[in-house]
């Protein structure tokens, strides 16, 4: 992200999980013949970086900040973050078949459909289970510290 980190871990998640939403649907809707320059706007939407190296990232501070906190908070954390790791493990594997794609071709669009449903998933679980969860448990203060401890993981 560009702008200005948000100082709540909450807030910082939802508008990264929004970001991709958007590039997404943009790549999603696309014609063939603007996909591939949809496809690398995607990773430039999200960061300078490339589109993998952004989710690694993101999922990394993910398991650096957020899961640990919520292993902690309640005993059902532990299925539910992992069901959140295999979520992740798949969409890694999706984007990597995606990678090697030739993004013109009508399997790039079978696969990228499969591979936003897989992050979609993934980003309604945190908001719906995760993010009251955090804010249940978690006051203002240490929120903000989840916040700074997952930007410096993610970078």
């Amino acid at each position: 992200m560009k702008d200005k980190i948000p100082d709540d871990i909450v807030d910082l998640v939802i508008a990264q999980h929004q970001e991709a939403k958007k590039g997404m649907a943009e790549v999603s809707a696309a014609n063939l013949e603007h996909r591939l320059n949809l496809f690398d706007a995607l990773a430039k939407v999200l960061t300078a970086h490339a589109l993998a190296k952004v989710l690694t990232a993101h999922e990394a501070a993910e398991r650096a900040v957020i899961y640990p906190t919520l292993r902690q908070l309640v005993d059902s954390a532990t299925a539910m973050v992992k069901a959140l790791l295999a979520q992740e493990d798949e969409g890694k594997a999706v984007l990597a078949r995606l990678q090697a794609m030739d993004t013109s071709s009508d399997e790039f669009g079978l696969k990228f459909e499969e591979f936003r449903a897989t992050v979609l998933e993934h980003d309604t679980t945190e908001e719906v289970d995760v993010v009251p969860l955090l804010c249940a448990a978690r006051t203002k203060g240490e929120r903000t510290q989840m916040a700074v401890a997952f930007a410096a993981a993610r970078a």
